[in-house]
């Protein structure tokens, strides 16, 4: 069997030591200062990265174990775009001049992950996704760690993709097997104050609390409860 290598391959092997590593350091340097996201896969807690033309993008913040501290603004030349969407998602009709998507990919929902992600790529590929590995409303943690694409709870996902993409609708996907405390209702609602978010709840099976519904709709958003049948 023959063995094929790129050009880039004979080029990189024919480069000095020296220059390699001054090359992969400034490659280093670029990451550091590109706001990345990932897109769901059909393993939640290791989406595969998004390509797209000769473009890939995925979430600093979920590379490894990177700190996100939330104190950090980008410039907005920085920002990850995230596209407009019109039409509908898992059969709710959703309309953003911006949208990013908060997948809840905890135990309770893992039997209708697939059917959600196939609707996801097919209908969001380009909107940058956080997974929560969780599906309660609690007050984040003031230093979270997002690791490879995995937020540890809701507010978190959604105050990374406010920082660091360009959306201003939230989709959040859920079952709602947990449920909120005050304190992160309290958390939620200021953060989507501050930030000028609207918030969009698609929820498996369960409805939502009354609290939270207070909250969506105060950002003139929305919620619909869909049936798992649906997902299988």
């Amino acid at each position: 069997n023959k063995k094929f290598i790129t050009k880039h391959q004979v080029l990189h092997s024919k480069m000095p030591v020296s220059a390699r590593r001054s090359r992969l350091a400034s490659r280093d340097r670029e990451g550091q200062t590109n706001t990345l996201m990932h897109h769901s896969s059909n393993k939640p807690t290791s989406p595969r990265l998004l390509r797209f033309g000769t473009k890939v993008a995925v979430l600093l913040l979920g590379f490894l174990c990177i700190y996100y501290t939330g104190n950090a603004q980008p410039d907005p030349k920085e920002k990850a775009n995230a596209p407009a969407f019109h039409g509908t998602i898992l059969g709710m009709k959703v309309d953003s001049s911006s949208l990013a998507v908060v997948l809840d990919v905890s135990e309770s929902m893992k039997r209708f992950l697939p059917a959600i992600q196939a609707e996801l790529r097919k209908r969001t590929p380009k909107n940058p996704t956080l997974h929560v590995d969780g599906t309660g409303i609690e007050e984040p943690d003031p230093r979270p760690r997002i690791v490879n694409g995995v937020a540890p709870e809701t507010i978190t996902a959604i105050d990374a993709l406010s920082t660091y993409s360009t959306a201003t609708t939230i989709l959040w996907i859920t079952d709602l097997g947990d449920p909120p405390n005050r304190n992160g209702i309290l958390s939620l609602e200021k953060l989507a104050r501050d930030r000028g978010l609207q918030l969009l709840l698609i929820s498996v099976k369960n409805k939502p609390s009354p609290s939270i519904r207070k909250v969506i709709e105060s950002t003139e958003g929305y919620w619909e409860v869909i049936d798992s049948k649906q997902l299988r």
